[in-house]
């Protein structure tokens, strides 16, 4: 029996990026590169593959010095950027089958900015500022969508224009329409008629300060944007939350926001769209969020947690504010002294909620430290667990794992601070309870992962009274 499995990963952003379908896998890769005229064509030798249209490393120096002293260095070269698409027919078994090569202009956003839908692939990109394109250099940065056939990949139609001077900072496809959000100083929201494959066009658009980085349909009529508020001069407050009324494509709304902490607060939704819980049915918006006021990275978090919202006709209702584990919102979830970036300590970032759920009318929020349980019916917290228990240090030999003892150089720490001994990496002081693990000091950037805890770690203390020093997690391993 023969197992065949195929795996496709990437990302975007000027780099590699994957989309896949029912019947096909689509890979986008960017490239850009430099080409010269031809009055020095004695060195204008470009390949596909070289950033230079010249290969300097082969040139004399006298050549070189004279070419910094001609036109050519300055100003003869142009350059060119654009994603290039291999498409895959995925056959029954998962054998994948070359089916066609394309290109669009310039780089792709994230994976939002590629789309396949009734035969065609619709796929938004940003062209760079002094880019060649159709024989001319951009005199600015553009934004467009191409629909190409997919089968072929072949350009049927094309919009471009949109947002110039600016970048795409979200994008979404959806059935014959598409939302695309650029930003410089101003975010204009921008709604795209796909319906006829070789005559896309912009229907209506709007203007706002901040800008939306992670667009979400609601209904037919309503659209989600969350992303960063701003000013008119383009300065950044803090995480924003929009509903758009989209019912007169022609003329977008915004019908109501909400602005949460500082211009240094963030959401993970803006890096990780599966972070964000959205139920049609009940309105209900979980949002991950960490909370800062003011403009300075170093300041601590106001709050580090998960809001839950409910959506209606007056916009965003607040109904439950979660946190995990303790000191979560305080200084002490920072390191004293130095810079005190956020989650810069494992109590902040151990209560960074990743992902929620919800089953029957429990709500759960998931960190790398606990799941909590919250009531959607009084949003009052239900029960907590942590993912791991930390019991005092044992002595040794009385752990095992499965059914062998279990020696301490596979004992995990639950604390980094444990290994730490004299001075952190930020100048601050060890816990006293160190004292029972002198001789090891921290490592590279000051703390011990949890790699090299399970596989290094030797405890020199493994006997009462000792052992009541430190807090140790010796039995209960994540595993």
């Amino acid at each position: 029996m023969v197992s065949r499995k195929t795996v496709a990963t990437g990302s975007s952003w000027r780099e590699a990026s994957v989309y896949v379908s029912f019947g096909s896998l689509y890979i986008a890769t960017y490239n850009d590169q430099w080409t010269c005229d031809s009055e020095y064509s004695s060195y204008s030798s470009c390949k596909e593959d070289e950033w230079w249209c010249i290969d300097r490393r082969r040139l004399h120096w006298r050549e070189l010095r004279q070419l910094r002293h001609s036109s050519w260095w300055n100003s003869e070269c142009t350059y060119s950027a654009a994603t290039y698409i291999i498409a895959y027919t995925i056959g029954d078994a998962g054998d994948l089958t070359e089916r066609a090569k394309g290109a669009v202009p310039g780089y792709l956003l994230s994976q939002w900015s590629i789309d396949e839908h009734a035969g065609h692939l619709r796929v938004a990109y940003t062209v760079p500022q002094g880019v060649l394109v159709g024989g001319r250099s951009t005199q600015e940065t553009d934004n467009g969508v191409d629909i190409l056939d997919a089968s072929t990949l072949l350009r049927v139609g094309r919009v471009r224009g949109l947002g110039g001077g600016e970048r795409i900072y979200a994008m979404r496809f959806a059935g014959d329409l598409g939302y695309m959000v650029t930003f410089r100083q101003v975010d204009p929201l921008y709604t795209l008629s796909l319906s006829e494959p070789t005559d896309p066009r912009v229907l209506g658009e709007l203007k706002i300060p901040g800008y939306s980085d992670y667009l979400h349909p609601i209904d037919a009529t309503t659209l989600l944007g969350i992303g960063q508020a701003g000013d008119a001069d383009g300065r950044i407050r803090g995480v924003k939350l929009a509903l758009f009324d989209i019912s007169t494509l022609s003329d977008p709304v915004e019908s109501a926001s909400i602005e949460l902490g500082g211009s240094t607060s963030y959401t993970l939704v803006s890096d990780d769209h599966k972070a964000l819980l959205f139920d049609p049915v009940r309105k209900l918006l979980v949002l991950p969020i960490t909370e800062k006021s003011g403009w300075s990275c170093d300041a601590p978090p106001s709050f580090h947690g998960a809001k839950v919202f409910t959506l209606g006709e007056g916009g965003f209702t607040l109904r439950a504010a979660i946190e995990h584990g303790t000191n979560r919102s305080s200084h002490h979830a920072f390191p004293e002294g130095g810079n005190r970036y956020v989650c810069a300590s494992e109590e902040c970032a151990s209560g960074t909620i990743r992902r929620s759920l919800y089953i029957g009318d429990d709500l759960f929020t998931i960190s790398d430290g606990q799941i909590v349980a919250t009531s959607l019916t009084s949003f009052d917290e239900e029960w907590a667990t942590p993912n791991h228990e930390v019991e005092v240090l044992a002595s040794e030999g009385s752990c095992s794992l499965n059914g062998r003892s279990l020696p301490w150089n596979r004992v995990a720490a639950s604390s980094s601070d444990i290994y730490c001994v004299g001075t952190r990496w930020d100048g601050t002081r060890c816990p006293v309870t160190d004292s029972a693990l002198q001789g090891y000091s921290c490592t590279g950037d000051g703390w011990r992962s949890f790699e090299s805890l399970l596989h290094g770690a030797v405890s020199p203390c493994g006997k009462l009274p000792c052992a009541q020093e430190t807090v140790y997690n010796p039995c209960s391993m994540w595993l």
